[in-house]
């Protein structure tokens, strides 16, 4: 396996000389930002909390836009992921560096599919992004809550070696099969711990964890009840994002085979569950019927009392 000391080495040469500079100092991840855990913290207001980060791979150093509000750039253009050249500049924010990379870099590779499976929720998280921001924040790609859980705890980044956890210096840390980490490359079947929370990962083909790429399938009715559970322990709810809209003007909402529903189908199920062999006159109608007397009784209740 390729190990950090192999792969590609980068050092951040602050153009402003009021600025820090930084080396990767053999860490797969730089991170960089306001935070006190970045490796490269930065003022001001042009700054994020979390800004970017630079991750070095076998195919050479990333950079990966970490959501900023004002934003990353190379050379003058704004990136969100990008391969960096020996000299290119990199302006987080206001503040611009020269980068120096150097060792030899192989061909692009295949960054692997990651997914993390909780079975005490019994919820499998697909790790969708390159980089995953795991906090309590509102804004963390991946929100757990609990005192034990930092504002932004972790990150979880995907390549083609596998999964990478960096702590950005917890107050309760990372773990890593019952060892706190600051950093740790998974290849698969690891336990992660992140405060109270417990995942097994899984590393594989895009298919093999989940099509991580693709729409996650809507869950069926029997599992409402343990999504429902997973929702508390996750602190976060599932989006409503891709839910079937409210159809417009009352209109029937559509069957499972794409044709609009109508009265008479409503009224055929209720006959089945009458136990008549056609719908008659209206499904609606024979509910009345069946519940006559006992709307009948319940109006008569108080003066039945009164007479007696």
């Amino acid at each position: 396996m390729t190990s950090p000391e192999t792969l590609p080495q980068f050092h951040l040469t602050a153009i402003d000389p009021r600025d820090p500079s930084v080396h990767d100092n053999g860490l797969l991840v730089v991170v960089v930002g306001r935070e006190a855990g970045c490796e490269l913290t930065l003022g001001g207001r042009s700054v994020s909390e979390l800004h970017a980060c630079l991750v070095r791979r076998r195919d050479g150093v990333w950079l990966y836009d970490l959501g900023s509000r004002n934003g990353t750039s190379v050379n003058g253009h704004k990136a969100h992921a990008q391969r960096l050249n020996d000299g290119d500049t990199v302006q987080f924010g206001s503040h611009r560096f020269r980068i120096r990379v150097s060792g030899q870099m192989g061909h692009a590779v295949t960054t692997l599919a990651a997914s993390l499976h909780d079975a005490v929720a019994g919820r499998t998280e697909v790790l969708t992004r390159p980089v995953t921001v795991v906090g309590r924040r509102e804004q963390s790609d991946l929100r757990l809550s609990g005192d034990d859980i930092s504002r932004v705890h972790c990150l979880l980044v995907r390549c083609g070696l596998g999964l990478i956890v960096h702590d950005l210096d917890s107050r309760n840390g990372t773990f890593v099969t019952g060892r706190r980490q600051k950093e740790q490359l998974l290849t698969g079947n690891e336990i992660l711990m992140i405060g109270p929370y417990e995942f097994r990962v899984h590393i594989g083909a895009e298919d093999e964890a989940g099509a991580a790429s693709g729409p996650q399938a809507r869950p069926e009715a029997d599992d409402v009840w343990a999504a429902a559970a997973a929702e508390t322990r996750f602190g976060s709810h599932p989006s409503d994002e891709g839910a079937p809209a409210s159809p417009a003007g009352g209109a029937s909402p559509a069957t499972p085979d794409g044709s609009a529903g109508d009265a008479d189908d409503f009224d055929s199920l209720i006959a089945d569950a009458l136990g008549e062999s056609s719908p008659g006159p209206s499904a609606a109608e024979a509910l009345d019927d069946l519940f006559a007397d006992e709307r009948d009784e319940a109006d008569e209740g108080p003066e039945a009392e009164d007479r007696a």
